[in-house]
């Protein structure tokens, strides 16, 4: 028998992917903060693959997730939300209920971020990828275009912003 499926019918989810290949480095960077000012849950637990270990922190900038480690290291953070997003203005309010941590506020362009990221040593390699979908059609996803070289200390990072809404075959 064939069961159709409807758009809405799963539940909504974020995902934060980060890349970073380097030698020996400490790096803090964004995290996601929920509509009350806390970082979300899915923080407290996140995969961590290669030689490295993943904490959140407070900074000058706000609140970070400290990794340290060296080669290879890639992080995972997802969360799936406990129901599917049936009203239109539930999935609105699902896109819009969130913020990322150290955001430079100078350049507030609706398609680009500038995000604080810190090297304690430069040299890494970092990948940076935000994705809010409701699996309804509405998302929201901020990434670097490419991988981005980090010198030592405090710098600013070029997110690119793509939102609106997907058509899904299912």
């Amino acid at each position: 028998m064939h069961q159709e499926k409807f758009p809405g019918s799963q539940p909504p989810f974020t995902f934060n992917s980060i890349h970073v290949s380097s030698r020996q480095s400490t790096l803090y960077v964004p995290v996601l903060l929920d509509d009350n000012g806390k970082v979300m849950e899915m923080y407290h637990k996140p995969a961590v693959s290669g030689s490295a270990s993943a904490t959140v922190i407070d900074t000058d900038h706000g609140k970070a997730l400290r990794i340290t480690g060296s080669g290879d290291i890639g992080i995972q953070i997802r969360q799936t939300y406990a129901k599917a997003l049936k009203d239109p203005g539930d999935a609105e309010k699902f896109i819009n209920g969130f913020a990322l941590s150290m955001v430079n506020n100078a350049v507030p362009q609706d398609n680009l971020r500038e995000i604080w990221v810190y090297s304690e040593n430069g040299g890494e390699v970092l990948s940076y990828l935000v994705n809010r979908d409701t699996i309804s059609g509405k998302y929201i996803m901020m990434q670097t275009r490419e991988p981005v070289r980090l010198v030592m200390g405090w710098q600013t990072v070029r997110l690119s912003v793509d939102a609106g809404e997907a058509r899904r075959s299912e």
